[in-house]
């Protein structure tokens, strides 16, 4: 069961997708990260790549953040976040936008600066390094980027502006914190 954490929709239940599509970030790791973020996320644009069920948008969202993007390839997960939206207040709202579309085509047509990214790719599909280049472009200074990976998985220490934060392992599950340099 999914369900978001704190702020003003703890303990809304959401729907997931078939696991299938979409593998939920563990609540002890969607903590983790949302502690690492707290002190930046009020008024942040939060983007949520490889968004499955929205729900890291979503909790985005009920603890303070202005905007949260989704962004899922996946007909189904696309319907599953739009629905978690509308239950929890968030559909047809300004600050929820949701993109069916690839993380690259995504990255390469969108104009809009995020505070915050948070990025869960398939375990199996690599975010590949010219989509991390990709990304920083789309981000403001001093923002974030948080990747969950496999824990075996390696991510470059730095790249463009970015540079490597911090890194944490929960199990098979790794969390690497970027932050940008430029001020």
């Amino acid at each position: 069961m999914l369900r978001i954490i704190a702020g003003n929709k703890k303990r809304k239940k959401l729907l997931a997708p078939d696991f299938d599509v979409s593998r939920p970030t563990k609540d002890r790791i969607k903590e983790a990260v949302f502690s690492i973020i707290q002190f930046d996320l009020k008024d942040a644009v939060f983007l949520d790549l490889f968004a499955g069920s929205g729900q890291m948008g979503i909790e985005a969202l009920s603890r303070g953040a202005k905007k949260a993007f989704f962004v899922d390839e996946n007909r189904s997960a696309i319907k599953i976040i739009e629905k978690n939206l509308r239950s929890c207040g968030f559909k047809n709202s300004d600050f929820a936008y949701v993109f069916c579309n690839s993380a690259e085509n995504f990255l390469k047509n969108i104009c809009i600066k995020f505070d915050i990214a948070f990025i869960d790719p398939p375990y199996k599909n690599k975010f590949e390094e010219k989509n991390l280049l990709e990304l920083d472009k789309k981000m403001n200074p001093k923002s974030i980027i948080i990747c969950e990976t496999d824990s075996h998985e390696k991510l470059p220490s730095s790249f463009a502006n970015f540079y490597f934060k911090k890194n944490y392992i929960y199990s098979k599950t790794r969390i690497i914190v970027y932050k940008n340099c430029l001020e």
